[in-house]
């Protein structure tokens, strides 16, 4: 979208033809949508700023000194006094910047059916107002007083485009030499440390890098379907309903969670076994082959071949599956 945006921005800019496709502009940073909430809270709480997706578009000169554009979209952190920093919601903000007439800013809603609707009859009534004014016109207009030309600005290279720095955003154990190791890493590419920042994570953070590392969405309480496959689970001891108020009818077992040192198997893709083993469990009393075909979005002659070439029985329930049978039958299905 931001992309498709400031490629047609940049067109009504500067009147040119661009043969540029929307996908081949330069993209840089962390893909917005691997944006979570804990990054948003490093961003407010550590460095005083705000995380925006921009896309930027500006006419500059290249190393050859001949006139050129970059254009580029990625989320950028703003200092939090920035104008963009107070765009919020389903707004959408232009930000035009000038030698002569210095900063303007227009802000108004860029989603919803209403916005949507006025922007489409808005294009319409102009485009056959300008084609009632210039009937003898075989192209469209670009602008009041500009038409689109034949000429095309090159696009800069990225290795001419200065960013001002990047945040990274590690996910690690905490143990001692950590950070040295990482400096260390980093210091062979050629990369250098401003600053090293650290929070306290909430669980709901956790979950969402998680999640963002793997591909693939974990609901709250799903994390436990997966639990063996990154921890090990011991019986610490067990207490009796006497130890409890009101006493239960039950016994009730401690355990302890032991960080595995590798994943207990290696699926070829992990997020569709993270998907195999959620659908498993997505409806109660159904077997294996109802649940897979009613949550995945893949047929069921599919489904229940993958399971038979799985070595699995299809009238199985997924409670009696282990992870092993889960790798397989998730590799089974990624085969088709």
């Amino acid at each position: 979208d931001t992309s498709s945006k400031i490629s047609l921005l940049a067109r009504l800019a500067w009147g040119c033809l661009s043969s540029n496709r929307a996908e081949d502009l330069g993209s840089r940073g962390l893909p917005a949508c691997f944006i979570r909430r804990g990054d948003l809270r490093y961003a407010r709480e550590k460095l005083r700023s705000a995380i925006r997706f921009v896309g930027v578009a500006r006419q500059v000169m290249n190393s050859s000194g001949e006139q050129s554009i970059d254009i580029f979209y990625s989320p950028l952190l703003l200092p939090e006094g920035h104008e963009l920093c107070q765009i919020d919601g389903e707004n959408n903000a232009l930000l035009i910047a000038s030698d002569f007439t210095g900063t303007t800013l227009s802000v108004g809603p860029g989603a919803g059916p209403s916005p949507t609707a006025n922007a489409i009859v808005s294009d319409l009534l102009y485009l056959a107002r300008e084609r009632a004014m210039h009937p003898a016109s075989s192209g469209l207009a670009a602008g009041a007083a500009q038409r689109l030309s034949d000429r095309t600005l090159k696009l800069r290279s990225f290795e001419e485009v200065w960013f001002g720095g990047y945040y990274l955003r590690f996910m690690v154990k905490d143990r001692s030499g950590l950070v040295g190791g990482i400096a260390e890493i980093l210091g062979r590419e050629g990369i250098g440390i401003r600053e090293v920042l650290q929070v306290e994570h909430t669980q709901d953070e956790i979950r969402e890098f998680l999640d963002c590392a793997s591909g693939a969405a974990v609901a709250p309480g799903d994390e436990w379907k997966y639990l063996p496959f990154a921890m090990t689970v011991e019986r610490a001891f067990t207490l009796g309903p006497r130890h409890f108020h009101p006493k239960p009818k039950v016994d009730s077992t401690v355990v302890r969670l032991v960080r595995r040192d590798e994943p207990a198997v290696r699926p070829k893709d992990l997020a569709l076994f993270r998907k195999v083993v959620r659908a498993a469990f997505a409806y109660r009393r159904k077997t294996l082959a109802n649940s897979l075909a009613l949550a995945l979005d893949i047929g069921r002659d599919t489904i229940t071949r993958a399971i038979v070439a799985a070595d699995l029985a299809p009238e199985l329930r997924g409670e009696r599956l282990d992870l092993n049978d889960f790798a397989r039958l998730a590799d089974e299905l990624a085969q088709g």
